[in-house]
């Protein structure tokens, strides 16, 4: 993430007022030259150019207007005699747009030039913002007057930002510095987007396939807009023009999914939420029929298509500040990667609305806001990422802590069967080859006599004299009531289990105050090596070890009664010793 501050601080730096992107051509042999329309004039499409120039042609040089209701726009500079040819205009730029066609010609010695007729694709790449040139004929560059007829244009910025240059537009160091931006940011924007497709495989959460849309529509319409696409691809200008405009739709269809999916359940309205979808759809088919369909209202239709996305910047605009009001971690990102894309659609809006306003796309508000949002969407993704590792870690953690709580009894702490019983094949394997059940003696009478608050002080004192976290070789563990069990491997198991039987007596005379006599325990042990059967089961052992309790209290209680087998029989077979403990 730090690798994207460099980035970041090179497009800012390269967007700053007064950075030259925005038209004004640098000093030196490489652009010494940009000249706005003298005059401008108005006719229909089908009148003759040149008779209209030879006749009288009512020219308005006071105040050039950027009214694209005629079908035909007439602009008109006044070279005037005497200009060196190292300043002669070479080029015309104006904004990249559909249009009819374009007519070029001059006034020279008092008569009107042959006419030069253009189409959008014989217009090639000038700059990120947008713009498009071509060159000027070579009899028209001498000109003392240079008139260009645009036929139905589409855009008030056709006229506002056409200008005469010298020099090829797309040499200069000032759009190739641009070009190598909108390259930069491209690549900034991959890098979410291959990361995003990575951890989906992972995650499955949605928020991340829409990122990747998001990314995916920003990316595109990049290539588009800026131009990268002309300048680095080829790609001719009409398809071009068309892409830029088709995938601005698909651009705010994709952060605004990112926005439905990303922003937290409980911190948006349901309302708001709801609207999302429809206004991503609304913008995705908006710029579709814009871009498939760009003349059939021409006059009015580039306002139509803006003030259309009016809804759809207030539910995106409602969304963040109600998001924001109830606390959303994910708005927080959103607003910051959002500020600027917003307010270029906010001023994009009022220029190209509002009356006495020049129109003005705000480019640099839009290579600000992508630069902006990759970064803050960036790390508001990491952010959740990290959030979900988080929950999901107390997901396990949580499962941990239920199966410890079902493998564990809850009195005494101690292991319970279900925690043994599938381990037991695996601990026999481990080398326990011993189980001993140790029953506490007359444990009803100390219910009875004293109150189960005492009979379980008693169980919690037998734990603690039976468990021995330090010992590997023996596993303690409570079957339920007043009934233990001991698993033992290594040498010498019936003397170790015998000691810990004898020390449960002292053991609970000593934490256990309440009680008048000392409290015994019987055992039943079962020593069978690995040798003997591999398979016995849990089931087994517990039976025969249980069998021997039972002999052990029948016998008197407070004693052990144990067997040590060579191999397992179906019925009990003593071939080892009994032992009985006073």
């Amino acid at each position: 993430m730090r690798a994207l501050w460099p980035l970041l601080l090179f497009a800012l730096a390269a967007l700053w007022p007064g950075a030259a992107i925005h038209g004004a051509e640098p000093a030196g042999p490489e652009g010494d030259l940009r000249l706005a329309p003298s005059c401008h004039a108005t006719s229909g499409s089908r009148e003759n150019l040149v008779a209209m120039l030879a006749g009288h042609t009512a020219w308005n040089c006071d105040n050039i207007e950027t009214d694209i209701t005629p079908s035909r726009v007439l602009l008109s500079w006044d070279i005037g005699p005497g200009r060196e040819d190292a300043a002669a205009p070479t080029h015309f730029v104006t904004r990249r747009a559909e249009m009819g066609r374009l007519q070029v010609t001059g006034i020279a010695g008092g008569k009107v030039l042959p006419v030069s007729t253009y189409h959008l694709d014989d217009f090639s790449y000038a700059g990120i913002e947008g713009l498009s040139a071509i060159p000027l004929p070579e009899n028209v560059r001498a000109a003392q007057r240079i008139v260009i007829a645009i036929d139905q244009p589409t855009s008030p910025a056709q006229i506002g930002k056409a200008a005469l240059v010298s020099g090829d537009p797309a040499l200069t160091t000032t759009v190739r510095r641009g070009t190598v931006l909108v390259g930069l940011i491209i690549g900034m924007l991959l890098m979410p987007f291959i990361f995003n497709l990575a951890f989906y495989r992972a995650l499955k959460e949605p928020f991340l396939v829409w990122h990747c849309v998001s990314a995916a529509g920003m990316i595109a319409h990049l290539f588009f807009a800026s131009g990268f696409a002309s300048a680095m691809a080829g790609i001719s200008t009409s398809v071009v023009s068309f892409g830029a405009t088709a995938t601005f739709g698909l651009m705010i269809a994709g952060a605004t999914m990112f926005a439905h999916s990303f922003i937290e359940p409980g911190k948006l309205h349901p309302v708001l939420r709801r609207l999302l979808v429809p206004a991503a759809i609304t913008a995705a088919v908006l710029s579709l029929l814009h871009a498939v369909f760009p003349l059939v209202w021409r006059p009015i239709q580039l306002q139509l298509y803006i003030a259309a996305f009016a809804p759809v910047v207030v539910i995106l605009l409602l969304t963040m500040g109600d998001a924001l009001r109830r606390k959303s971690r994910a708005a927080i990102y959103q607003a910051a990667g959002w500020g600027p894309l917003i307010a270029m659609g906010l001023v994009r809006q009022v220029s190209y609305l509002a009356p006495f306003v020049p129109p003005t796309d705000a480019m640099a508000l839009f290579y600000m806001g992508c630069a902006f949002e990759v970064l803050a969407t960036a790390l508001g993704v990491a952010d959740r990422l990290v959030l979900l590792r988080r929950q999901r870690d107390d997901a396990r953690r949580e499962a941990r802590d239920m199966q410890d709580l079902s493998t564990r009894d809850a009195l005494t702490g101690m292991l319970n069967r279900r925690a043994i019983e599938p381990r037991f094949t695996q601990l026999r394997e481990d080398g326990f080859v011993a189980v001993a059940v140790i029953d506490i003696d007359h444990f009803k009478r100390i219910n009875d006599r004293h109150g189960h608050q005492v009979g379980d002080e008693v169980l919690q004192a037998c734990a603690g004299c039976l468990s021995n976290d330090d010992d590997r070789d023996v596993i303690a563990l409570r079957l339920g009531g007043e009934e233990f069990m001991l698993l033992l491997r290594g040498p010498n198991s019936f003397e170790r289990a015998e000691a810990m039987r004898q020390a449960l007596t002292v053991r609970i005379a000593r934490d256990v105050e309440a009680l008048g006599w000392p409290v015994t325990a019987s055992m039943g042990l079962v020593e069978l090596p690995m040798s003997g059967f591999a398979q016995t089961s849990f089931a087994d052992f517990y039976a025969r070890a249980d069998r021997l309790l039972y002999d052990a209290k029948a016998g008197g209680r407070n004693r052990t009664m144990s067997e040590r087998l060579s191999v397992f029989e179906a019925r009990p077979a003593v071939q080892g010793e009994t032992v009985r403990a006073a």
